[in-house]
């Protein structure tokens, strides 16, 4: 197979389990906005919300390194593999603790910390999932990742379609996410056997080292980056009525779905770009121009079809009520355009092996997000935690696009 139909294969291939994936999600999300209001899908996605939270810290940026390494040098990708597998079952383990630990002293419900204890199971199936995925990646071959995807989201929406028909308490919902996760967890290891690996874990603490320090800066970026994209959440759910998460978090659900697209394009990409750049730099200035070319026409697009179909959207999903996600949306939609160059950029920047150079970015970006959700969540509600999250996704783009660039043209 050709070098763009395997890019045009395994992108097509990671939108359709993702696209399953998000039909999932929103039915689930459908059936607790039509049983149980906007406060119930408040604290149902303010649970979410906080276990992703762990999924994040969980990748630390190990897949980004190991997947370098792996195809740099193919013959030790058994060793990185498992050696990376080991890591994530301890650290997965860890962060479950840690999870449960900070939960008990957050300012939220009794609904919500019972449903932290539920989901945290989640933590450890997805660091197993994301493993995976750094060996999928290299081989280019992201229809296995996919298909342990669709069988979890299917167990998950299964389970909660069972719990909604028997009337049970919103909390019984949240039972079906570690048990897809469960399943999805075992099917990609099931399939790394397909691919001729071992599944043994390995433990060898000297090489943990050595990737956790190559690590570090890229980790330190997913995080304050991660807080960037959450932390509207809970200072919303803090200051304001939980109604308010419900609203707001309804409209960034499928806002955070169409951003999938251009992180599954540029996963397919980035063992590319990583060659090109040992190739010279014209051949990665070429992969850059096309990619972003493509990035920007679909972002575009994207954004005019939610400015223009959210009432829409959001009525198909919610059924009555939420009327303030219709206005989210839209706010949200405009900072597309954005949203899909910066993830473009940050990988090419890592390519680069600028990694403390994004740190800085993304961390700078976090405190205006802070500043800004501090001052006027208070006051705006929702509105000014979407407005400000493409102010400060603008930032980012042009202190990326500025770094890009003047690389680019020193060479």
């Amino acid at each position: 197979m050709s070098l763009p139909k395997k890019i045009g294969y395994n992108t097509f291939c990671q939108l359709f389990g993702k696209a399953v994936s998000a039909l999932s999600t929103f039915l689930v999300l459908g059936l607790v906005a039509r049983r149980f209001g906007e406060a119930g899908t408040g604290e149902f996605t303010l649970v979410l919300s906080y276990t992703a939270l762990f999924y994040l810290i969980s990748d630390f940026g190990l897949n980004a390194v190991t997947v370098k390494k792996m195809v740099a040098k193919k013959e030790k990708a058994p060793f990185y593999f498992q050696n990376l597998l080991g890591l994530r079952i301890v650290f997965g383990l860890f962060l479950i603790l840690t999870a449960l630990f900070i939960s008990r002293f957050l300012p939220y419900s009794k609904t919500f910390k019972l449903g932290v204890i539920l989901t945290s199971l989640t933590i450890l199936t997805q660091s197993i999932f994301t493993t995976s995925n750094a060996l999928f990646q290299s081989r280019l071959r992201y229809d296995l990742s996919v298909l342990a995807s669709l069988f979890g989201s299917l167990v998950t929406v299964f389970l909660a379609f069972v719990f909604t028909y028997q009337k049970l308490p919103l909390i019984n919902l949240l039972v079906a996410y570690p048990l897809g996760g469960a399943v999805m967890a075992t099917i990609s290891l099931f399939t790394i056997n397909y691919l001729q690996f071992s599944i043994h874990p390995l433990f060898d603490f000297r090489f943990w080292r050595t990737l956790v320090f190559a690590t570090l800066p890229l980790a330190l970026t997913l995080i304050v980056d991660l807080l960037h994209f959450k932390i509207d959440t809970f200072i919303l759910a803090y200051f304001r009525p939980i109604t308010e998460v419900g609203v707001y978090n309804l409209a960034y659900k499928i806002f955070e779905n169409i951003l999938v697209f251009p992180i599954f394009f540029v996963n397919s990409i980035y063992p590319l770009l990583i060659e090109d750049h040992m190739q010279g730099v014209q051949k990665l200035r070429l992969s850059i121009k096309k990619s972003l070319f493509f990035l920007l026409t679909v972002s575009v697009l994207s954004s005019l079809c939610c400015v223009l179909c959210s009432p829409f959207i959001i009525r198909l999903l919610a059924g009555k009520g939420f009327s303030g996600s219709v206005l989210t949306l839209r706010i949200l939609s405009f900072s597309l355009p954005a949203f899909f160059t910066t993830c473009l950029l940050m990988w090419v920047l890592i390519t680069l092996g600028k990694q403390w150079l994004l740190f800085k970015i993304y961390f700078l970006a976090m405190i205006l997000d802070l500043i800004s959700n501090l001052l006027f969540i208070p006051k705006y509600g929702f509105l000014a935690a979407a407005v400000t999250t493409g102010v400060t996704e603008g930032l980012v783009l042009i202190l990326e696009g500025w770094f890009v660039l003047r690389f680019l043209n020193r060479h």
